[in-house]
């Protein structure tokens, strides 16, 4: 599937898939991968992190540097719900902030209420 601009508009800046089925929280991520990045670009524009030992500004580093192939830069944040109360206030504070460039998708097993 070729990516446009046009992606631009459709793509929200930031989601947050979670359940208990890590399949499923694969394949959300994957299909969205597909839709923002051009075949062959993900080298490029896709950055991965993991909660419990992601640094949270060097997320936001790389959330905030521009594609290199195509319209979007993907950063997927894997186990949300490890971060620590601090990263995650630093990545709640970040979410609005989010790039038109970038999406951020996030995944959790488990998400905290209130």
């Amino acid at each position: 599937m070729a990516v446009g601009r046009d992606i631009l508009k459709k793509i929200k800046r930031y989601y947050l898939f979670h359940g208990a089925n890590e399949y499923k929280l694969n394949e959300r991520v994957s299909s969205l991968i597909k839709a923002a990045i051009p075949s062959g670009g993900e080298v490029f524009d896709l950055d991965r992190f993991e909660g419990k030992r992601c640094d949270v500004a060097m997320l936001i580093n790389s959330v905030s540097t521009p594609p290199a192939m195509g319209p979007l830069r993907v950063v997927v944040l894997s186990d949300t719900e490890k971060l620590t109360a601090r990263n995650q206030k630093m990545l709640d504070d970040f979410l609005p902030k989010i790039p038109e460039f970038s999406v951020l998708a996030m995944t959790a097993v488990k998400v905290r209420k209130g």
